[in-house]
């Protein structure tokens, strides 16, 4: 479906953020994304759609999980809402459960360290086929930043 057809909400911080919403027109695609993600990451009564070669590819059972927990979207992979969402690696044998292919950050910043690219990027590829945030049309908010940033709203949650 074009990108130009659909809107969306985002609600969250850093990368623990969530569609709210996310429409084709007058149509709301939560509950088809809800159905779809269940059925082939948790259920598995909905076939997988076949691999690319994208070594960052995974499943999005992680995802699943937390769209399951939290009724939303999440906008990370599952690889990297893991990292955040400390039960889902509990255990060697639980994080292949929930990830089946496997890459970290840390070879990923050795590799970068030596001047190499881990795992190769896609060529021209420049960013994640699903968008990670809605366009922001207010004034950004600094806490415990530049003293000359706008100040949050007063009805605003911050930690300090």
């Amino acid at each position: 479906m074009p990108l130009g057809e659909i809107t969306f909400d985002c609600a969250g911080v850093n990368h623990t953020a969530w569609f709210t919403t996310f429409r084709r027109g007058d149509e709301d695609l939560l509950p088809k994304i809800r159905e779809v993600m269940t059925a082939r990451h948790v259920t598995g009564t909905m076939p997988m759609l076949p691999r690319s070669g994208d070594p960052y590819e995974s499943n999005e059972r992680v995802r699943a999980e937390l769209m399951r927990l939290t009724g939303y979207f999440h906008t990370e992979s599952s690889h990297h809402a893991s990292e955040y969402w400390a039960w889902f690696r509990k255990t060697p044998e639980l994080t292949r459960s929930y990830l089946d292919r496997h890459w970290d950050n840390l070879e990923a910043s050795r590799a970068a360290d030596k001047g190499e690219s881990w795992p190769p990027k896609r060529p021209g590829c420049r960013s994640s086929k699903v968008p990670t945030r809605a366009p922001d049309p207010s004034p950004r908010h600094t806490v415990g930043g530049d003293p000359a940033a706008i100040p949050p709203p007063p009805d605003a949650m911050t930690e300090r």
